[in-house]
């Protein structure tokens, strides 16, 4: 059988008489090796220990793609209390405390000087607001649920329950505004933990990048990949 080539940029094609393209040899081994390669490293189960809620264990759509070892969780360290800010904090009151916040209509007192110290940026606000007779401070666009967590770890380090992912994100938003990194740091876990799974891990990714969340961001890209690497087995 006569062939002819003709090169075109870089690539060197070969026809026979009929014009049909003759592909070499190597050629389909790359691609058989290459194929064999992605199906063994697919086959693998990833124990992320991270399931979507209302997926089955046996979904071949969220099955674990890559040998990787399961990892336990980061949590940072646990703060000890210290009895006089638990008595300050249970004892607060227009008459003991120097600051006032107001959320919703309720007021929560606290003092200038742990707030100094434990919550800086709520410290900030707090002295940057043109509060002349001494009024309690307003917080918008928060629930009292959550500042009030926030004060309580800031006096108690006493951490919150986080029932679902709604929480911790307003948590995260609430923590991160205020500088109250300790509890931030404790609520990123709980979501990479608890609440991070392929379904949501575009999405947290791009919370943990506007919200300076390097644990989750760091768990959400592996768990992205993970899903990428899934889609990518559909196609071949």
């Amino acid at each position: 059988m006569n062939t002819t080539s003709s090169t075109t940029g870089n690539s060197r094609i070969k026809t026979n008489e009929t014009n049909e393209v003759i592909v070499s040899r190597p050629f389909f081994v790359f691609l058989f090796l290459a194929k064999l390669y992605y199906r063994m490293i697919i086959k693998c189960r990833v124990f992320l220990g991270m399931h979507s809620p209302g997926v089955a264990d046996n979904d071949e759509r969220f099955t674990t793609f890559l040998a990787v070892k399961k990892k336990r969780v980061w949590y940072p360290e646990e703060l000890q209390q210290q009895e006089f800010l638990v008595g300050l904090y249970q004892d607060a009151s227009s008459e003991t405390s120097d600051l006032g916040f107001s959320v919703k209509g309720t007021v929560y007192w606290a003092h200038k000087d742990v707030l100094s110290v434990q919550a800086k940026k709520l410290y900030d606000i707090a002295m940057e607001y043109d509060n002349n007779n001494d009024s309690p401070i307003p917080i918008y666009f928060m629930r009292e649920e959550i500042f009030k967590s926030i004060l309580k770890f800031v006096y108690t380090v006493e951490t919150p329950e986080i029932e679902n992912a709604g929480i911790a994100i307003e948590l995260i938003v609430a923590t991160n505004y205020y500088g109250v990194t300790q509890l931030k740091l404790y609520v990123e876990s709980i979501i990479v933990d608890k609440f991070l799974t392929a379904g949501n891990a575009e999405e947290l990714l791009i919370f943990a990048h506007l919200h300076s969340c390097a644990l989750l961001k760091e768990a959400a890209k592996k768990l992205e990949f993970v899903r990428e690497l899934n889609e990518f087995y559909k196609l071949v």
